[in-house]
C-alpha cells in the first residue's frame, strides 16, 4: 500500500493580497465613476449652457421681430424715415425681457439696438428682384437691423442681424394702373404691351391680349362685366413667348362673395356676386406650356400673390387727390412730403388778396406780393458798349441777333438798323426802358367834352364829362382830339375844378386853337402810372388783383421768397426774359402787341407808325422777339395764317403815345389771372418691402 505524503505549503508569503487587490479594484472603480461623473457634470453644463443660449437665442429673436414690426409701421407715417425715428424703434426693446435678466446693447457694448442704413449693400435705383413687382425699377433703400442680447445672471451672449430692403416704386411704370377696380372692355381686338396693376378688382374681357405682368390685389374677373353683364371672351396672356388663354378667373362671376365682412377678402357689396375659384390657386401658377390658364406667377391676383400698392399717403388713409393741393399746417409728416407742393423745386402760389391770418390754406401775410400794389424793379441800365458784360448784363427790353456766337455779335449796340435794346414812350420821349411792363391798371381814360381858350394870353382850358381826379402839377397826356390840335400831348396841368383844367405854359399866341375844337378827345395822367425808383414811368398792365408767391428751394430743402425778382424779370407775354405770365392763357399770343418806341419801322407796310413796330407779328415770323400791349386790326378781325398760325390783319397801337387808350380797353380790363406751377419732375412712388 503507497501512501502519499504532500510537505505542507507556507502561505505567510500571500498575507495581504487580497486588500491590495481590493483596492486596486476599489480604485479602478473610482475612477471610473468620477469618469462618469465628470462626463455627466460636463453634459450638464453643456445642456445648461445650450439652454441658456436657447432662451438668449429666443429673446434676441423676439428683440429683431419687434423691430422689424415697429419698421414696418414707421412707413405709415413716413417714406423717409429720420435718424432720429430709426433710433427711437432700436431702443423700444421688449420691456418683458428686461425684467428676465436680459439686456439689449449695440455690437460696440453701448445701450439698445440699432437700425441703420447698410452701407454695404446695393442702395440708389435696382430691379426688383422678387416678388409681385419683380421686374420693376424702384429705388431701394438697404437698412440693417442689429441686436446683442445678454443674458445678465450667466453672461451669454447672442447676436442677431437682419436685413430688409425698402423699395419705393414708380408707378408711371404701368401701362394701368388703377387705385380702384379696373375694367378691360375693349371693342375691337385689343393687345397691350405694358404693366397692369389694380389695387381693386381687374375685370377684363373682349379679345384682350396683355404682352407684360398682369397683377391685382383682389380679384380678376373673366366671365362678368362690372355691370354684370356677359360678353364674348377671348383672352390671352403673353409669356415669355408662350401664348396662354385666360379662360378662368380667381372667382367665378363677380368678387363680392357671400358671407364676407369688411377687411376680409371678397367683401365688395355692389359688385357683383360670385364664389372662390378652387383651381385658380395652383393652376394659375404653374410653368408655363401653352395650356390654359396656366401662366407661372405672370398673372397675380389676392390669393396668389398680388398685393395693393399704394402711396404712402394712402396708408394714413388720405384720398389720393390731396396730392396735387398745397401744404397745410396741419399735415401730417407724410402727406406733406408727398404732395407735388413738397417736392417742387419752384413754388408760385395764388391767393386772394386780403385774406384772413387764420385761412390755413392761404399765403401769409408777411410772403409774397399782392399784385395791386406791386411794381417791378428796374433792370440793369448801364451805359452802352459793345458787350454785354460791360454793361451790367442787361436792359428791361433786348433783342438778340439769331446769329449769335458771342458777346460781340450777340447784341447790337448801334443805332442802326435797330437798337438792341428797345425804347418805350414816356409822356411823349422814348426813353430806354428801366422796367418790364407792371401788373397794374393803367390810369382811366377821361372823356374830353371841351377845349377852349379864351385869348392868347389865356391858358388852354379842358373841360371833362365826368370828374377827371387830376390834381395841379400832374401831367397828363391828351389825344383823339377832332380839332384843337395844339392841345395834344403831354402837360403839366392846373386844376380848376373836378371836371376842368388848364394847360400850363399855353398862354401865348402859340398855342391859339386852330382850328378850334370840333368834338371827341381823351385825356389821363401820366403821374398816376407807376414810376421807378429812376422816375421812369412803369408801363401798365392788365390790372389783375391777387397774392401771389414765388419760392425756390434750395438744396437745403429751404423755401426763398424770391417773387419780386421773379415778377421784375416780366409779367406778360412778349417780356423777353419773362418766366411767369400773369394773364388769361387764351389770349396770351393773340393779344399782344407792343411797348416799342424805337423810332424804326420795322413794318411800314402794315403799321405805317415809325413810333411803333408790330412785335407780335415780329415774334411769331422770328424776325425780332416781341413786347406786349394790345391789338389792332386794320379791318374786321385778326386772321390766322394757314401756314403758320400767327395772326395777320394787325397793326399796332396808334402814334403819337396814345398806347394807354387801348390799354383801358375792354380786352386789357377783361385779362384774368392765370397761374402755373413749376414742378421738379417727381415720381408717384409707392412703398414694397421685402
Amino acid at each position: 500500500m503507497r501512501t502519499n505524503i504532500h510537505p505542507a505549503i507556507n502561505r505567510n508569503n500571500e498575507r495581504g493580497a487580497a486588500l491590495a487587490t481590493a483596492l486596486i479594484i476599489m480604485s479602478l472603480l473610482a475612477a471610473v465613476s468620477m469618469t462618469v461623473l465628470a462626463v455627466v457634470t460636463h453634459e450638464s453644463r453643456i445642456a445648461g449652457s445650450d439652454l441658456q443660449r436657447t432662451q438668449t437665442f429666443y429673446a434676441g429673436a423676439a428683440a429683431i421681430e419687434k423691430m422689424t414690426s415697429d419698421f414696418s409701421a414707421l412707413f405709415a407715417t413716413t417714406s423717409r424715415p429720420s435718424t432720429s425715428q430709426l433710433n427711437a424703434i432700436a431702443a423700444a426693446y421688449p420691456t418683458e425681457l428686461t425684467g428676465e435678466g436680459f439686456s439689449f446693447t449695440k455690437t460696440d457694448g453701448t445701450p439698445n439696438q440699432s437700425i441703420a442704413v447698410d452701407p454695404n449693400a446695393p442702395s440708389g435705383t435696382v430691379t426688383i428682384p422678387t416678388g409681385p413687382f419683380s421686374g420693376l425699377v424702384a429705388s431701394v433703400t438697404p437698412y440693417v437691423l442689429d441686436t446683442t442680447v445678454v443674458q445678465t445672471a450667466t453672461g451669454a451672449q447672442v447676436r442677431l442681424q437682419r436685413k430688409i430692403n425698402n423699395y419705393l416704386v414708380p408707378i408711371f411704370q404701368f401701362g394701368m394702373f388703377s387705385n380702384e377696380d379696373m375694367e378691360v372692355h375693349p371693342g375691337p381686338a385689343f393687345a397691350f404691351n405694358g404693366r397692369v396693376h389694380a389695387n381693386g378688382n381687374l375685370y377684363v374681357s373682349g379679345t384682350t391680349t396683355f404682352l407684360s405682368k398682369v397683377t391685382t390685389a383682389n380679384e380678376l374677373v373673366v366671365d362678368l362685366l362690372r355691370n354684370g353683364n356677359t360678353h364674348d371672351e377671348a383672352m390671352n396672356v403673353k409669356v415669355g413667348a408662350i401664348t396662354v388663354p385666360l379662360t378662368i378667373g380667381s372667382v367665378t362671376n363677380g368678387p363680392n362673395l357671400s358671407g364676407s365682412t369688411a377687411g376680409n377678402r371678397g367683401y365688395f357689396p355692389g359688385s357683383p356676386n360670385g364664389t372662390v375659384n378652387s383651381s385658380w390657386d395652383s393652376t394659375s401658377v404653374s410653368a408655363a406650356s401653352g395650356a390654359a390658364n396656366k401662366f407661372g406667377g405672370q398673372v397675380l391676383t389676392r390669393s396668389t400673390g398680388g398685393v395693393p400698392l399704394l402711396l404712402p399717403m394712402q396708408l394714413e388713409g388720405n384720398m389720393v387727390r390731396e396730392i396735387i393741393k398745397r401744404t397745410l399746417p396741419s399735415d401730417t409728416t407724410i402727406l406733406s412730403e408727398a404732395r407735388y407742393h413738397y417736392k417742387s423745386q419752384i413754388r408760385i402760389l395764388i391767393d386772394d388778396e386780403g385774406q384772413s391770418a387764420n385761412d390755413a390754406a392761404g399765403i401769409p401775410t408777411a410772403q409774397g406780393v399782392n399784385l395791386s400794389t406791386f411794381n417791378p424793379s428796374p433792370l440793369p441800365n448801364l451805359a452802352t458798349s459793345t458787350t454785354v458784360a460791360a454793361n451790367g448784363g442787361g436792359r428791361a427790353l433786348w433783342r438778340i441777333n439769331d446769329n449769335n456766337t458771342g458777346f460781340a455779335n450777340s447784341y447790337n449796340e448801334q443805332t442802326s438798323p435797330v437798337n438792341s435794346w428797345n425804347m418805350q414812350q414816356q409822356n411823349g420821349t422814348a426813353v430806354q426802358a428801366d422796367t418790364v411792363r407792371g401788373i397794374k391798371a393803367p390810369p382811366p381814360v377821361i372823356v374830353i367834352s371841351g377845349v377852349s381858350k379864351a385869348s392868347s394870353g389865356s391858358l388852354i382850358t379842358i373841360t371833362t364829362a365826368t370828374n377827371h381826379g387830376f390834381s395841379t402839377g400832374d401831367k397828363v397826356f391828351i389825344a383823339n382830339l377832332v380839332g384843337a390840335p395844339q392841345a395834344l400831348g403831354g402837360w403839366t396841368i392846373t386844376k380848376v375844378s373836378n371836371t376842368s383844367f388848364t394847360l400850363n405854359g399855353t398862354n401865348t399866341s402859340t398855342y391859339n386853337l386852330s382850328p378850334s375844337y370840333g368834338s371827341g378827345g381823351t385825356v389821363y395822367s401820366f403821374t398816376a402810372i407807376p414810376k421807378s425808383p429812376n422816375g421812369a414811368a412803369i408801363p401798365p398792365g392788365s390790372g389783375t388783383t391777387g397774392h401771389i408767391l414765388i419760392q425756390v428751394v434750395d438744396s437745403n430743402g429751404v423755401a426763398r421768397d424770391v417773387t419780386s425778382q421773379i415778377l421784375s424779370m416780366g409779367m406778360t407775354e412778349g417780356e423777353p426774359n419773362a418766366i411767369v405770365y400773369l394773364q388769361r392763357p387764351l389770349w396770351a399770343a393773340f393779344v399782344q402787341g407792343s411797348r416799342d418806341a424805337s423810332g424804326v419801322a420795322l413794318n411800314t407796310g402794315v403799321n405805317g407808325d415809325p413810333n411803333y413796330s408790330n412785335c407780335l407779328t415780329d415774334i411769331l415770323t422770328k424776325t425780332h422777339i416781341g413786347t406786349d400791349g394790345e391789338i389792332k386790326v386794320t379791318a374786321g378781325v385778326p386772321v390766322q395764317d394757314a401756314t403758320h398760325g400767327y395772326l395777320t390783319q394787325i397793326v399796332d397801337d396808334a402814334g403819337g403815345g396814345t398806347q394807354p387808350q387801348r390799354s383801358a380797353g375792354s380786352l386789357r380790363s377783361a385779362h384774368g389771372l392765370g397761374y402755373s406751377q413749376l414742378v421738379n419732375q417727381q415720381r408717384l412712388e409707392c412703398r414694397s418691402s421685402d
